[in-house]
């Protein structure tokens, strides 16, 4: 071949798959936007009497001499809960203890973007109101619309993401399966899971496609809008250490991992340091002087996230675990079912033949088939197992350690709760996923991992599937009418 007219397979493989006509990208986008703003009219049109007040503290004060616009005194149905000491914190700073629960990336994001809202007011509005000021109104629906744009972004990289890992068809149906969530009204408010879920998707995908730099770039991110980002490290640094694959005599020797972990060593250190960098600030602004220290001051190390989630929001381990509580548990019941029962069977499936085969040998990327096993799904291969790993750990964390009803919005930022959602809903057919040809594998993808695997297909919903769809239905519809009303869950 001549020098400038050679063409490597496996570029060309890579460019084909990301330029398909039939390519569903544009139809999720879409969707994914119907299925935010639909909360978001039901929440307006149909506004409730609130339970609680709190909401009404953020309400714009009105300057003295001026009358004020029904337009700027309105308060949002959208402002609940923790969206509260989002927008104060976006307005104000961190001006209490009990705020430091909460990592200052999505406050940022709100100021920023109602920053925007404010501009856009003046500029558009200016007549209505002789007030120009940035207010809590300008912030909630600049968090509105960074929140619903953040989860289209989201919903296109669970895409992307989960076809890099297997078929096609379950990449697509399980996208469709997260534009169902059990909490619309929360995903279409300034909360954090929608941003959280963008950046903790992508920087999944870039990590199973070895920019790893990229990677804990944008799992930093992650960990700066929500504090539980910081469990993305185990993922990106087990890619990095093990590739796809679980441990084994040739990637457990000592030259290797001293080279991957050099490697690790940066893009790990990102993800963690905006939970570390903030600890160093809140320590900064609470513990120099006698007058403002904290118990926490005295600690070593001074670690106040932990103190103030205990405190003043009763977290812990088995704090939760009171009989007051047991219906958040039953609410959050289905979630923990899909979360629990397919991530065991999947290790128990993957890691049985890891163990019994000789450690010296390769782990192949899928394991054979039992005779009385179901068909396949289509995520079973063991390239997904720091994934599941991952998924397990915050998944204890809820049950044991939180308010486990959280949990009906955090699985927005978690990609294995979908996948199993996905592999129990639809009667899966066909073989195992498995490695492309090597000639045809597209650029910088490791070993396992196929857009166009052979990876099944599915052949009709499961009663579990059906189950699932009539309850994220019901109990969505359910949540808006509690949302707006500011009853609990939240």
């Amino acid at each position: 071949m001549g020098l400038g007219t050679s063409r490597d397979p496996r570029t060309e493989a890579g460019l084909q798959r990301s330029t398909t006509p039939g390519s569903p990208i544009r139809t999720i986008a879409l969707l994914a936007l119907l299925s935010r703003l639909v909360p978001l009219v039901l929440l307006h049109l149909f506004p409730i009497g609130t339970f609680d007040a709190s909401a009404s503290l953020l309400s714009p004060p009105t300057p003295s001499g001026i009358s004020l616009t029904p337009l700027t005194t309105y308060t949002p149905p959208t402002l609940r809960w923790d969206a509260i000491h989002f927008a104060t914190i976006a307005l104000q700073g961190y001006t209490f203890e009990q705020q430091l629960a909460f990592q200052p990336g999505w406050p940022l994001v709100m100021r920023i973007a109602g920053d925007g809202v404010c501009w856009a007011r003046r500029l558009f509005a200016g007549l209505e109101t002789d007030d120009s000021s940035l207010t809590s109104n300008d912030v909630v629906l600049g968090g509105v619309i960074a929140a619903n744009a953040a989860f289209v972004g989201a919903t296109i990289m669970l895409y992307k993401l989960t076809s890099r890992l297997a078929s096609p068809s379950f990449a697509k149906l399980t996208t469709y399966l997260y534009l169902l969530p059990p909490t619309p009204a929360v995903l279409s408010s300034p909360y954090t899971e929608p941003l959280y879920a963008l950046f903790t998707f992508t920087g999944f995908f870039l990590a199973i496609t070895k920019r790893y730099l990229l990677s804990g770039l944008v799992l930093g991110l992650a960990t700066s809008v929500r504090a539980t980002g910081i469990f993305g490290v185990g993922v990106l640094g087990w890619i990095i250490l093990f590739d796809l694959s679980a441990p084994n005599a040739t990637s457990l020797r000592p030259s290797r991992l001293l080279r991957r972990s050099t490697t690790a060593l940066l893009p790990c250190a990102l993800v963690l340091a905006p939970f570390l960098l903030f600890q160093w600030y809140a320590y900064a602004s609470f513990c120099h002087s006698a007058k403002t220290s904290r118990p926490w001051c005295n600690a070593r190390p001074p670690v106040p996230y932990s103190f103030v989630q205990r405190e003043y929001w009763n977290m812990g381990i088995l704090e939760y675990w009171t009989p007051a509580q047991l219906p958040n548990f039953l609410i959050a019941a289905p979630v923990l079912l899909v979360s629990l029962i397919p991530s065991f069977v999947y290790l128990r499936q993957t890691l049985s033949p890891v163990f019994a085969q000789d450690k010296t040998q390769p782990v192949p990327h899928t394991y054979p088939r039992s005779k009385s096993s179901a068909p396949f799904p289509p995520h079973a291969a063991p390239a997904l197992l720091p994934f599941h790993i991952h998924h397990l750990a915050l998944t204890l964390l809820l049950i044991f350690a939180s308010h486990t009803q959280i949990s009906l919005r955090v699985i927005a930022g978690d990609p294995v709760v979908w996948w199993n959602v996905s592999a129990m809903a639809f009667r899966w057919t066909g073989a195992p996923p498995s490695p492309a040809p090597r000639e045809t594998r597209a650029p910088r993808v490791p070993p396992g991992i196929t857009s166009r695997g052979n990876g099944g297909d599915e052949a009709g919903m499961t009663g579990w599937g059906k189950a699932w769809v009539w309850w994220s239905v019901l109990w969505g519809a359910a949540s808006i009418v509690l949302w707006a009303g500011y009853y609990p869950p939240a």
